[in-house]
């Protein structure tokens, strides 16, 4: 049951992080173009969560 659990909270981590990137990218974008530094460790963040295994 905990390893249901565990299984079932890190892959819905892996998803909420993968589409808070695709949600913010439009906006680093933006803000590449417009000459500010936008730098969120997006990559990192997937890293860590497929990590978790």
């Amino acid at each position: 049951m905990i390893t249901r659990l565990y299984r079932i909270l890190r892959t819905g981590l892996t998803q909420l992080t993968i589409a808070f990137g695709i949600a913010v990218f439009p906006f680093a974008l933006a803000a590449h173009r417009a000459g500010i530094p936008f730098s969120i460790p997006v990559r990192r963040l997937v890293e860590v969560a497929g990590a978790t295994e």
